[in-house]
């Protein structure tokens, strides 16, 4: 098939309102192109030498995407290629797709905001591992609390940044180029969608199942979620894209994922969230913005050591039971015992004996063992007098900014919805298609002006 044709099949992506043709075009994603090697782990879904979908490299055989993005019926079907890169144009990585699979509560038919349609997570099996590119681990157990509303979250895709309202369609521009920017976390609903307030910035067509990157304490970062629609609230007229975006967050959707693509991908924790550190549980992203190149596959960018990050929350080490018993014998031999869960520890009147790890000292007739290095003992020669200093490691709290975060919900009106799948070689020229439509997808305040891309052979349709 002809670029043209293909282009000429394509009806608008992303659901946006119709609305007078300004004076020139509009700037939509309003964020930085990335330079050589930012975000490496962030990558692009193509077809036919067309992006039309973003996605993470979450681990060397594992890319998260969008449901929406491989449904049969949005037109695209499954990738050909997974790019790396700044550009599709020039990429610096191209690997095959083996098998990609949908959430299996995902309906792509159901209605907006609904619980069938907030699963909106896929995932894509790479025909041979990337072991050049350090992936992205997903968010898990513990690291979830740091994300709180307010948390600052960066969001990355290769979809358009100019859009051209032409009569009641417009024109896109700009897809395939890596840019990024951030958002405020609004607040996360109790279907782990994660509605996200961009004003100045935010995502647009083509940016659906991009990630959203948070930098845990710890400094190393984690993928939250996959890019689904933009944010409810978005107002009618343009800039659309500027306001915010809607995410599936993944974390509580590992069992799924790891059953479904037959690897571990969360070597610091259980599917449940339990924290059971593996050798894997290493070698994080610590600055993917840091100076780098592609002759080494970015390798320059610094990565974390074994992973600390939810090792205090797991460990309490105030939890002392402290036992004391005293005997008296007719002997008139007195001895008193003291055990604690910190370490065994036993003084005996006379020969005195005191126990806390592997070294052993002897004085006189009193012998002192210790190994543990915040325990500090003193002998005298008939006496023993031991001091456990109990140490405590708080759980690591969350570095995430503060910002002006609206605190009402998502507003949900309307049955249409936005996509942000869409890409074509230069510009894309839609029709407005009611409440058709697939992809990042968004309500608003006014049904008839939203539209869709998606092929014209699949647009998505809804239930009554």
């Amino acid at each position: 098939m002809s670029t043209l044709a293909f282009i000429a099949w394509t009806v608008l992506s992303l659901e946006l309102p119709v609305a007078a043709s300004p004076a020139g075009p509009t700037p939509i994603v309003g964020g930085e192109v990335a330079q050589t090697c930012e975000w490496p782990s962030a990558v692009a879904l193509t077809k036919y030498n067309t992006e039309y979908c973003s996605g993470t490299l979450i681990h060397p055989n594992v890319v998260l995407t969008a449901a929406h993005c491989i449904h049969p019926d949005s037109g695209w079907g499954l990738p050909e290629w997974i790019v790396f890169g700044e550009d599709i144009a020039e990429p610096q990585l191209s690997i095959g797709v083996a098998d990609c699979g949908m959430h299996p509560l995902y309906d792509h038919y159901a209605p907006l905001h609904s619980p069938e349609d907030a699963h909106d997570l896929a995932y894509c099996v790479l025909d041979q591992p990337v072991t050049s590119v350090t992936p992205t681990p997903p968010i898990m157990g513990c690291e979830v609390d740091q994300l709180t509303p307010g948390a600052t979250v960066h969001i990355v895709g290769f979809g358009a940044d100019e859009i051209v309202p032409v009569g009641d369609g417009f024109e896109l521009f700009g897809t395939g180029t890596k840019r990024f920017t951030t958002q405020v976390l609004e607040e996360i609903d109790d279907q782990d969608q994660l509605f996200l307030l961009g004003m100045n910035a935010s995502a647009c067509s083509g940016d659906s199942g991009g990630p959203a990157f948070l930098q845990l304490a710890d400094g190393s970062w984690r993928v939250l979620s996959a890019a689904a629609r933009i944010h409810p609230d978005a107002p009618e007229d343009p800039p659309w894209c500027l306001y915010g975006v809607v995410h599936t967050g993944i974390w509580d959707e590992m069992q799924w994922f790891e059953a479904a693509t037959g690897f571990d991908l969360t070597p610091c924790h259980d599917t449940d969230g339990t924290w059971t550190p593996g050798p894997e549980c290493q070698d994080f992203p610590l600055d993917p913005l840091a100076p780098a190149n592609w002759t080494d596959s970015c390798a320059a960018q610094p990565l974390s050591g074994p992973s600390l990050s939810c090792a205090a929350a797991e460990t309490d080490s105030d939890g002392d039971t402290d036992t004391d018993t005293d005997t008296d014998t007719d002997s008139s031999t007195d001895t008193e015992t003291s055990t604690s869960t910190d370490g065994t520890s036993s003084t005996t009147d006379g020969g005195s004996t005191t126990t806390m790890g592997a070294e052993s000292t002897t004085t006189g007739e009193s012998t002192t063992t210790t190994a543990d290095p915040s325990t500090s003992s003193s002998t005298t020669s008939d006496t023993t007098t031991t001091g456990n200093v109990d140490t405590t490691t708080l759980e690591p709290t969350g570095d995430a900014p503060t910002g002006a975060a609206a605190t009402t919900g998502p507003v949900t009106t309307g049955d249409a919805e936005e996509s942000s799948d869409a890409g074509s070689d230069g510009a894309t020229t839609g029709q407005a298609q009611g409440d058709e439509g697939c992809g990042c997808r968004s309500t608003g305040t006014g049904g008839a002006w939203l539209f869709g891309v998606v092929l014209a052979l699949g647009r998505r349709r809804r239930r009554a």
